[in-house]
């Protein structure tokens, strides 16, 4: 595992030194954060999918549970599990939403780079990719727990799951659309924007 990390990491430290050789510094700036985006592909460490997913999943479990309740069922949390009477829902390993989160950071990390927000927009955005992961997750296994509960077929009860499982990424790309949306109308932007033409002049340019 470590032998993939590694040469996904290589990859980058390859493109940095060929935007250093054909363009100097002034190609390495401009390409930069693009092959930095790209620390997205390498894989996580075992360890830390150990350490952070663990958590991730008490937090999924104890979250669903208590949505459940709300929703008028009889959840009960065991562990990682959640029984709803005679159903037994297991929040496992590919259920902590870890995978989700790595995917909605690229995507947080991607609108910073590419929208003329303020600073404190972005940090607003990138401190956001946590919740917003969780609570995706949180929402899927509910949804999932309630599918269940509303059938007792093997079939309807794995497409639903499956489905479930799909709809993740957009459901959390429409709270990163809302969320970008909240803080355009919260957050007053008093700096002079410059000509669009200009982006492609000076590097890093938006505003003056």
């Amino acid at each position: 595992m470590l032998f993939h990390q590694l040469d996904a990491a290589s990859l980058l430290l390859a493109l940095a030194a060929i935007a250093l050789a054909v363009g100097g510094l002034p190609l390495l700036k401009r390409a930069g954060p693009a092959i930095a985006f790209l620390i997205f592909m390498v894989p996580l460490p075992y360890e830390l999918e150990r350490n952070v997913g663990a958590p991730l999943k008490t937090a999924a479990t104890v979250s669903s549970t208590y949505l459940l309740q709300t929703l008028g069922l009889p959840a009960i949390r065991d562990g990682n599990l959640i029984l709803i009477d005679e159903i037994r829902l297991g929040v496992v390993d590919a259920c902590s939403g870890l995978k989700m989160m790595v995917t909605f950071a690229a995507f947080s990390v991607g609108a910073v780079l590419l929208t003329q927000r303020s600073r404190f927009e972005k940090l607003l955005v990138l401190l956001g990719v946590v919740p917003v992961a969780v609570l995706t997750n949180v929402l899927r296994i509910t949804a999932t727990g309630v599918s269940f509960a509303a059938t007792a077929d093997k079939g309807a009860q794995d497409f639903l799951h499956n489905l479930h499982g799909w709809l993740m990424m957009p459901v959390g790309l429409a709270l990163l659309a809302l969320e970008l949306w909240v803080l355009k109308r919260l957050v007053v932007d008093d700096r002079e924007p410059m000509d669009p033409a200009a982006l492609f002049a000076e590097p890093g340019a938006g505003y003056r």
